[in-house]
């Protein structure tokens, strides 16, 4: 099955695979089909690591995975951060243009229908935002707009609950 689009989890805090497979069936609910396939599936692109780890090989490697996934994965335009997280951007690549605008806090309510009883989404801290695709080379690829659009739908309705 070909993903209708992907979402960058980039955390500063590891993620166990049962949240995020619980992010992925949430934000499944809100997209549309827009492979035509008839069924809609979203690829969750793990970015997450603790800097508190003192594995910097592991480090370099999901640095380097976020880096390709900005580089050239136009497919995956929405990018769920925490605060730390977040703040690479602007350490790194300047966020200045990157994003469409400022992350938006997602509520405790949000995030608690990301767990279940036995496994609560331990992390308050969470922010979604979308990559520019205007003026950017984004715009040359043929899928990107309607991944881009989407994005802006998934915001919306996130925003709206």
């Amino acid at each position: 099955v070909k993903p209708d689009m992907g979402v960058v989890v980039f955390l500063h805090q590891t993620a166990s695979s049962e949240q995020l497979e619980r992010l992925t069936d949430y934000m499944e609910e809100k997209c549309e089909d827009i492979n035509g396939d008839g069924e809609v599936y979203i690829n969750i692109i793990n970015c997450s690591y603790s800097p508190d780890d003192k594995n910097g090989q592991y480090e370099m490697t999901v640095l380097n995975k976020l880096q390709a996934t900005l580089a050239a994965d136009y497919d995956a335009l929405l990018y769920v951060t925490d605060s730390s997280s977040y703040g690479y951007f602007s350490q790194n690549n300047g966020s200045d243009g990157l994003f469409t605008e400022e992350p938006y806090k997602l509520s405790d309510n949000m995030i608690s229908k990301l767990g279940t009883d036995e496994i609560p989404f331990m992390y308050k801290d969470l922010h979604i935002t979308c990559r520019s695709y205007y003026d950017t080379v984004l715009e040359k690829d043929k899928n990107a707009k309607a991944v881009y659009e989407q994005s802006q739908k998934i915001l919306e309705a996130i925003k709206s609950e």
